[in-house]
């Protein structure tokens, strides 16, 4: 990185003490701040940008600098941190992203690296935290993940994992906690919810469990409380509640049951205590309680 920054500032006193990039038609121009400090320096040709600039910040520290052709940025530009460091190399193509892309942290490790083409992320980008570590790893194909797709939590642990088609979720992904243990199993296809889904709680407990259809929900749920015991359960039907319902406490009582048609309460509805206790009981049509015997 030292070796690197004694490089470019050698091409830097050339670039603007020489002309680099430009010919005797450009014009060497200096901008300043109202206070009086310098804010970029470079060259014109034609009344745009062209050759090489650099830029700096109110208090006078390196803020970038690389070239200009015909008022747009091309090639290798290099952006500085308020230590001085280099904070990121950028590539461009007569002003669009195009080529590799590194940006790093104030200690000079490397924060992201990847590569565009035609201002759109393409082929593998990867993340890392400040101690080296992998963060993020995901492949992208004009501009949408494409591909395999994994994050580590910051201590090593697979946060999640799954793959892209076209910037869409398809097939299985899976989630962990930072303990590692298994979060969630779902299934996508085209960005819709699809199969079978389950959660679990970090303790390893099932939290839930049912069936996506085209991102609707489908047939038998089910969820539990942490402590394994079920907390409700019954059937969807194109994403309404339909049949029986069954509630329970998480002392395992049960707490409410009855029938639902189309996502609305209807017939007989009873709720019990704690203690196991009859407390209420209603009779609902479509939605409207029309009776409460209890």
């Amino acid at each position: 990185m030292k070796k690197k920054v004694i490089v470019l500032a050698m091409i830097f006193f050339f670039a603007l003490h020489f002309g680099y990039g430009v010919d005797e038609a450009s014009t060497k121009k200096i901008e300043y701040y109202e206070n009086g400090q310098r804010k970029a320096e470079g060259f014109y040709k034609d009344g745009e940008k062209h050759g090489y600039w650099v830029n700096w910040d109110e208090s006078g520290e390196r803020e970038s600098e690389g070239e200009y052709v015909k008022g747009k940025r091309h090639g290798v530009w290099i952006f500085f941190n308020e230590s001085g460091l280099i904070g990121g190399e950028y590539e461009y193509n007569e002003g669009k992203k195009h080529g590799q892309w590194i940006s790093f942290y104030k200690d000079g490790q490397k924060r992201f690296e990847g590569e565009y083409k035609e201002n759109k992320r393409h082929g593998t980008w990867r993340w890392w935290y400040q101690d080296g570590k992998m963060m993020f790893y995901v492949t992208f194909k004009e501009g949408k993940p494409n591909g395999k797709c994994i994050y580590w939590y910051e201590n090593g642990i697979r946060g999640y994992e799954g793959e892209y088609k076209a910037g869409k979720k398809m097939g299985n992904w899976k989630k962990w906690y930072e303990s590692g243990e298994l979060k969630y199993d779902e299934i996508y296809q085209e960005d819709r919810r699809q199969g079978r889904w389950v959660n679990w709680y970090e303790n390893g407990m099932v939290r839930y469990e049912g069936e996506y259809k085209v991102d609707v929900p489908q047939g038998t749920w089910t969820r539990w409380y942490e402590n394994g015991r079920k907390s409700e359960e019954g059937e969807y039907k194109d994403g309404m509640r339909v049949g029986k319902w069954t509630m329970w406490y998480e002392n395992g009582i049960k707490q409410e049951e009855g029938e639902y048609i189309e996502g609305l309460r209807h017939g007989n509805w009873t709720q019990w205590d704690k203690d196991g206790n009859i407390v209420s009981e209603e009779i609902y049509d479509e939605g409207k309680l029309v009776v409460k015997i209890k």
